[in-house]
């Protein structure tokens, strides 16, 4: 893990696939389940449009329209929106979930050249 780096492990209940994880300053770049021999599994990242396959989303605040419900088991994939996290399918057991995160990346104003006026 690279310098800056931060971890944070999250207790799931049974159910729960929306977690809050807003840190300042940092962005989730990994995601695992933690097994119960410590041993962890990373879930895979997904993009918005094949979330949105699984899950229906509301236009207007971006949030889900239903829960879903027919699937439940052991989370596999995850997408991350705003400060929210959202595992599919949500858990059917306790899991722990370790997230992984790092700074995120300052903007600067710059030039139509792309450089700071600092450097030029």
């Amino acid at each position: 893990m690279s310098e800056g780096a931060l971890t944070r492990y999250f207790d799931l209940p049974p159910g729960k696939w929306r977690i809050n994880s807003s840190v300042p300053g940092f962005k989730v770049v990994a995601v695992a389940i933690e097994g119960l021999r410590h041993r962890l599994f990373p879930l895979r990242q997904v993009e918005a449009r094949e979330f949105t396959a699984l899950v229906p989303f509301d236009d207007k605040n971006g949030e889900p329209l239903e829960r879903p419900a027919v699937l439940h088991g052991l989370p596999t994939l995850y997408y991350y929106y705003g400060q929210t996290l959202y595992l599919w399918p949500p858990p059917l057991h306790a899991w722990r979930l370790k997230l992984d995160y790092a700074p995120r990346e300052e903007t600067r104003p710059g030039n139509a050249l792309g450089a700071s006026k600092s450097a030029l």
